[in-house]
């Protein structure tokens, strides 16, 4: 009896929660404010045409990243155009929040082959801080239960 009252709380707590248009979960929060984007200088080129890639980190959190696998470039030759790591990060805007903006790769690509060329995933892991300097916790948990 006791399991099922309280299989009976969980969800009615999930079922308000779902209903509260304010509730957003913190894997939602998380995604809109940690994010990788790839910008390519080129998405068309001719085999010995390099073009420019970049990965670059937005993030809105205080957080830590490191590079876990690193993208295959099946089909091109790769120069690697950024010799350490980013220690100073850019900020930019994206509907009202600002965010720290990392390049993580910076290649040149050559195509060898022709044909269709498509880039590897990058992997990464990130450890983000969810408590202010001050240890209360951070304003992304706002709504969190």
């Amino acid at each position: 009896m006791k399991f099922f009252l309280t299989l009976f709380f969980l969800l009615s707590v999930g079922m308000l929660l779902a209903q509260d248009e304010d509730y957003v979960s913190l894997e939602d929060r998380l995604k809109s404010n940690i994010f990788l984007k790839v910008e390519a200088s080129s998405t068309d080129c001719f085999v010995g045409e390099p073009i420019i890639v970049s990965y670059k980190l937005y993030s809105a959190m205080a957080s830590e990243s490191n590079i876990v696998r690193r993208p295959s470039f099946t089909g091109f030759d790769v120069k690697d155009l950024k010799a350490g790591p980013d220690d100073i990060a850019s900020r930019e805007s994206i509907d009202g929040v600002r965010f720290d903006v990392h390049t993580v790769l910076k290649l040149q690509l050559t195509p060898v082959k022709d044909g269709t060329l498509s880039l590897g995933p990058l992997t990464m892991r990130n450890r983000v801080r969810l408590v202010n300097a001050n240890g209360k916790k951070d304003a992304i948990l706002n709504g969190v239960t």
